[in-house]
């Protein structure tokens, strides 16, 4: 209305200044300025407007400095001014933080284009409420907080309505603590009702005791776990001491009092009540204060007891196989292992203590004590025992600290997809045994020599090499002089030292890419290879015949022997294993018939029917 009759001061006097809408005393003193002084001077009218409008400002400053200073004092809340069309007159600084707008951008604006929206303001919004004599407050969640939202009219000292106040309350941890709280109410009454199920349905009572009355007030499980009908066999005090187990009564009651004395406010202890069949089950019983008196004495407790009959049951059962399982482990003289996924020691069981473990210890990886080639083949093994269920067996060596080589045999079998069995099986002794056994058999027990078996293994070996490298090689046989003599006249003792002493001096002379064989008795092959020239056997021979020629010291005795020693080569005397071992032989016997203690190579010119024999 004041803004038409602007318009119309305007419209009948070009002398009247701009006048701020804001101001009604303005536009009243213009109005009747207008009326009454209009036939006076112009320049007179405007002084005294202007005159008249400093005043006024001066004032709307003061006033509007003040307002402002009284909105910004509310720092707690965030507070607009809007007109009835929710056009925003004003607001205070935490209005402006709340909305994230400067504030020149923010007045004149409606609520709508600032904050909220139209679609939910008739609804939600507590001025539109505040029109019909509703007041209402609503809650706004603004991202991490959350705001108490009112409204209220404002009327002048007339009476006049002004416009309406909104405010905006931070209730961010009041609402969340109510929230929290509601849910918490919703959880605790879903448990108690979950717990009030569980305990119905299982071996478990509580019972509530009354320490100065001495009364007790059992629920239903108590009589329904024992067999009692509460009708005919209250819970009491006295009903409890007269099913408690004789040898638990003593300690129970022991263990109350003392308790009771030091004022414990919880404790457990495990004892026996008699059911209604006369049979004693096994509880567990829990004892809580619940109540205490001004000096801190208890008044009543709550004890919860739960039936672990048959867990002691399964327990004691489960010892008793534990135990044996044990005693089963502990004549096991293997070692067992249990491995997880990751391929580390879970269990490590032995029955012998003096058992080579290594680096094995619970919670290492096994692959710890292989190098990579040996630890690839054993994940591929344990791989294959998950993957297809079956044994998998695999044997390794492993050098300790002193050098030593330990042997191990395994058998793989999977326990899930997560965890295998591995039996171990020290092998080192039977792996000796084996070594000393194919040993006995290529070799001669008293000298350590290798036997026929062995040579005749090795010759062709040779003949072969000497035939693709075009060497030459000479096959030599031995027959010792004068050997029986000693075991005649000094007997067996004496004859094994001799043959000891012999390939001694003869080892001292050999090459290590030579081979001496005791064939058996006092008769040797040697294996000369690569030798060169004809004249290096000869000269080899004369070695060995002045060394065995050399008188030997055995037991105190001087003892003399010679040697006998036929020579065949390759491949001028042939190319055939038997047939070398046959020309070296015709060889050593011709020098055996004729002078002795010499070396022959073979002839053609020989008889060779006559020989001593292979």
């Amino acid at each position: 209305m004041w803004t038409k009759d602007l318009e119309k001061t305007e419209r009948k006097s070009e002398i009247l200044v701009e006048i701020r809408p804001e101001s009604r005393i303005s536009v009243m003193i213009q109005n009747s300025l207008e009326s009454i002084l209009w036939k006076f001077s112009k320049k007179l009218i405007r002084r005294i407007i202007s005159e008249v409008q400093r005043i006024l400002n001066t004032e709307q400053i003061k006033n509007a400095i003040h307002s402002k200073y009284i909105l910004d004092s509310f720092s707690d809340y965030a507070i607009n001014f809007q007109d009835e069309n929710h056009i925003i007159i004003d607001c205070n600084n935490a209005y402006v933080e709340l909305v994230w707008f400067p504030k020149d951008e923010i007045i004149w604006k409606r609520c709508t284009e600032i904050f909220c929206t139209w679609g939910n303001c008739k609804e939600n919004c507590p001025i539109e409420h505040t029109k019909i004599w509703e007041k209402l407050s609503f809650i706004c969640d603004l991202d991490d907080k959350i705001f108490e939202k009112k409204a209220e009219m404002v009327f002048d000292d007339y009476g006049n309505f002004l416009g309406y106040v909104e405010t905006y309350h931070d209730r961010t941890e009041i609402i969340q603590k109510d929230r929290e709280l509601v849910k918490s109410n919703i959880q605790i009454t879903k448990t108690k009702e979950f717990l009030e199920s569980a305990l119905e349905n299982s071996k478990q009572w509580i019972w509530e005791w009354n320490m100065q009355t001495w009364e007790v007030e059992a629920d239903n499980n108590f009589y329904k776990i024992l067999g009692y009908d509460p009708e005919k066999e209250r819970m009491s005090y006295e009903f409890w001491e007269e099913i408690l187990h004789p040898e638990d009564k003593s300690i129970i009651q022991e263990e109350i009092e003392k308790h009771i004395k030091w004022m414990t406010e919880h404790f457990q202890f495990t004892y026996r009540l008699k059911h209604k069949n006369w049979e004693y089950i096994w509880l567990t019983a829990t004892w809580k204060v619940t109540e205490t008196d001004i000096n801190g004495n208890p008044i009543k407790a709550i004890w919860t007891h739960m039936d672990f009959t048959e867990i002691t049951n399964m327990k004691n059962f489960l010892i008793a196989n534990e135990q044996k399982l044990q005693a089963i482990i502990g004549s096991i003289p293997d070692l067992l292992l249990v491995l997880d996924k990751e391929w580390k020691y879970k269990e490590i069981y032995s029955g012998n203590p003096n058992y080579f473990m290594g680096n094995r210890k619970v919670g290492t990886s096994i692959l710890s004590i292989f190098d990579n080639k040996n630890s690839a083949i054993i994940q591929d093994k344990i791989t294959k025992a998950i993957k297809t269920q079956s044994v998998e067996s695999i044997n390794y060596s492993i050098m300790d600290s002193a050098w030593n080589i330990h042997y191990f045999s395994w058998k793989i079998r999977a326990l899930n997809d997560d965890e295998v069995v591995i039996i171990t099986r020290d092998i080192t002794k039977e792996k000796e045994r084996e070594k000393q056994i194919e040993f006995l058999a290529m070799h001669d027990i008293l000298t350590g020599l290798p036997n026929r078996a062995y040579f005749n293994e090795e010759i062709p070996r040779f003949i072969n090499l000497s035939s693709r490298q075009k060497n030459k090689l000479a096959v030599l046989y031995f027959d010792l002089d004068w050997f029986k003599n000693v075991n005649d006249t000094h007997g067996h003792d004496v004859w094994d030292k001799l043959l000891i002493e012999v390939w001694n001096r003869i080892n001292a002379i050999a090459r290590e890419s030579d081979i001496f064989a005791r064939i058996g008795g006092d008769e040797f092959w040697m294996i000369i290879n690569n030798y060169g020239k004809k004249e290096n056997i000869s000269t080899v021979c004369e070695r060995i015949l002045s060394e065995i020629k050399r008188p030997f010291d055995i037991d105190w005795h001087e003892l003399k022997v010679g040697a006998s020693i036929g020579i065949s080569l390759f491949p001028e005397d042939w190319t055939d294993q038997i047939e070398l071992q046959k020309k070296a032989d015709i060889a050593m016997y011709k020098v055996k018939n004729s002078w002795k203690n010499w070396f022959r190579f073979f002839e053609w010119s020989l008889d060779i029917n006559k020989t001593k024999g292979l």
